[in-house]
């Protein structure tokens, strides 16, 4: 029913059926950067910078760990993960080479362009790492009792824009602008050139030794007596900007809310920016922040969207068993698999599929081979991973002893998105949802039964009210505990509610658009309101999630 999507920083966009948490891409592993001698970005093994920000506890830090091959590796820790990357130096344009996130790394055999300190104000690129820029040179930096004026500002615009200053000689001085910028902590830090620790690196032809990325403690162990692993869709309040800051901040909540896993989403279309040339930045920054927290992935790759293929503009009009697309959608999942490789416990092709199948029928069966085939080679390459297709439960599950009886047998766990949605897409009363999760129990067969998405508004226009979304939940956590047999993880959606401008650009997408109803049930399945006020809903989740 609903979707979300974190898409760079985590900013909500239309795909589907609604909304999904899509893909965490936040500033660590775009920042780690590289240099040479007297550059803005000089590198020698050992380095080390460590930037700040009075209203956050945890600095943000960039650390050369060893020369690799004709380029230098480097790691990025900050308030929302870390990463790994190796950049080298030509002449002042800094390429990337490869990039991971603690295991091993990614090459990038395109070495496309990263950081160009030769460019005047105003110069930009674009290729798999997003749209780039120099935005100024000579900006001053204050730092301390430091002032950095012979600098070059460069902004990376990757669905949000993130934007690093570097000083000439020195490196990164700042990130971001405004109250929320992290500055140089001079002392704190060990800069090329100035310390004895960095020029024995420096002198010493032995790679630095690898240590593990310290990892943030944002969440603790399983709460007690808790089988049922708990998630939410982390989105920013109607009335607050969509900032890293801010939505930082969203996701730092569900994550102290007490959250046990994360779900993730990507599109075909958006992965593979043409055929064999990936752009993995989404799911590498959620395996940071998966593995800074200490939770698991549910992972979804969307080639179909609800209504919708999501697939290459070249390949919309292709069929499923084609070997066009049989072959690139195999390749995408050898690159993304190692990504995910240590932090995914379930992978979803599709999401909501029984909703485009309908409309084209006569495509299920193509749709089902290549099913088979992406989770054969999804298991090949991470063996463990339980495999599945996303379904509504409104019409999915009867499909799948019709039309995708094929493709029931090649679940290993039944994944829904879950509303007591009546006909006219108004919600039923609370009291359905034993009923509801009785039917899924019997669909499900003895296998697991993971629960995408299971919301329910606050609007009366859409059939609801804050009791009642207030009582849903109370029986989802009574019925969940009743059946942790068979349902072993529920992602609530979501946070906040959508503002009015959100709300109805999502209704035109469905095509609903001046729909009162449905445009009320799509805005107020937040916990917190539009004013950014808590409902009753987020006392009944704190209650029972809240370690």
């Amino acid at each position: 029913m609903t979707r979300a999507c974190l898409v760079a920083t985590m900013c909500l966009l239309v795909s589907g059926s609604g909304f999904e948490i899509h893909k965490i891409q936040i500033p660590g592993g775009v920042a780690t950067l590289a240099g040479q001698g007297g550059s803005y970005l000089p590198l020698t093994v050992g380095a080390k910078w460590v930037l700040r920000n009075a209203r956050e506890r945890q600095p943000v830090v960039f650390e050369v760990l060893e020369r690799d091959g004709d380029g230098y590796r480097l790691r990025s820790t900050n308030p929302w993960g870390s990463s790994e990357w190796t950049l080298v130096d030509d002449g002042g344009k800094f390429v990337m080479i490869a990039y991971g996130t603690g295991g091993p790394m990614m090459p990038l055999p395109q070495r496309p362009l990263y950081l160009d300190f030769t460019g005047r104000a105003g110069s930009k690129w674009s290729n798999q790492l997003g749209e780039l820029s120099v935005t100024g040179r000579n900006v001053a930096v204050k730092a301390g009792n430091d002032t950095y004026s012979d600098t070059v500002r460069i902004r990376h615009k990757t669905g949000t824009e993130l934007l690093f200053t570097f000083a000439r000689r020195v490196g990164f001085v700042q990130f971001g602008d405004g109250n929320s910028a992290f500055v140089l902590d001079k002392e704190a830090s060990t800069l090329p050139g100035d310390s004895r620790e960095a020029a024995a690196a420096a002198s010493d032809p032995r790679p630095a030794p690898r240590t593990a990325a310290p990892r943030a403690s944002v969440v603790g162990p399983r709460r007690a007596g808790a089988p049922v692993l708990i998630g939410l869709t982390p989105n920013k309040f109607a009335n607050e900007p969509l900032t890293v800051e801010v939505m930082t901040r969203r996701v730092r909540q569900t994550l102290d809310a007490g959250v046990d896993y994360i779900v993730g989403n990507d599109d075909f279309k958006n992965l593979e920016r043409s055929p064999g040339n990936y752009d993995l930045y989404n799911p590498t920054q959620l395996a940071s922040i998966a593995r800074d927290a200490n939770i698991p992935i549910y992972y979804t790759l969307r080639v179909i969207n609800t209504v919708a293929r999501d697939v290459p503009k070249d390949l919309e009009r292709v069929s499923w068993d084609d070997r066009r697309m049989r072959d690139r959608v195999l390749r995408l999942v050898e690159a993304v698999a190692p990504v995910i490789k240590d932090h995914a416990k379930w992978f979803t092709f599709g999401y909501e599929i029984d909703g485009y199948l309908a409309k084209h029928p006569r495509e299920a069966a193509g749709f089902i081979e290549l099913h088979r085939l992406a989770t054969r080679r999804m298991k090949e390459l991470i063996p463990g991973i339980e495999v599945s297709s996303t379904l509504t439960f409104a019409t999915g599950l009867a499909e799948l002893d019709g039309r995708l009886a094929r493709l029931n047998q090649q679940l290993d766990f039944l994944a829904v998105t879950y509303a007591p949605l009546k006909a006219n897409l108004t919600v039923n009363d609370p009291t359905m949802l034993p009923a509801d999760f009785a039917r899924m129990r019997e669909v499900a067969k003895g296998r697991k039964v993971l629960l995408q998405e299971i919301a329910y508004p606050s609007s009366a226009d859409a059939g609801g009210s804050e009791d009642k979304q207030a009582q849903f939940y109370e029986l989802a956590f009574a019925e969940l505990a009743r059946n942790a047999d068979v349902f072993e993880a529920a992602n609530f959606m979501m946070l906040a509610d959508l503002s009015d401008e959100q709300a109805a650009q999502f209704a035109a997408f469905y095509g609903m658009k001046g729909d009162r109803a449905f445009t009320a049930l799509i805005q107020t399945l937040g916990m917190f309101d539009v004013r950014g006020r808590p409902k009753k809903g987020w006392q009944v989740f704190q209650k029972h999630v809240g370690r």
